[in-house]
């Protein structure tokens, strides 16, 4: 199954939370992770790629039901969410 979102929407694989550099995330925040790999962009999306590591805000995504696609199940939690959602990209040093 392919999956191409539409406008400036993205679709972003959760992402297991993991220290970077001096990023401290308190324990209380630690139960989610807002932390996202982006598998897929819609073609109004300006400056965000395929493979792009970001941060996102709690709210923001649409879990998508992995459950009914066979194909989909063993990549894990399927997020969609506008681009301006995303709160910023992470770059490797």
């Amino acid at each position: 199954m392919n999956l191409k979102p539409f406008g400036s929407r993205v679709l972003v694989k959760r992402k297991a939370d993991e220290k970077l550099g001096e990023i401290f995330v308190p324990e209380s925040a630690q139960g989610v992770s807002l932390r996202g790999e982006v598998m897929a962009v819609g073609s109004g999306c300006e400056w965000l790629e395929v493979g792009d590591d970001i941060f996102f805000g709690r709210y923001a995504p649409f879990e998508l039901p992995t459950n009914y696609y066979t194909d989909l199940q063993n990549i894990g939690k399927i997020l969609i969410m506008n681009e301006e959602d995303v709160l910023c990209r992470i770059e490797k040093a």
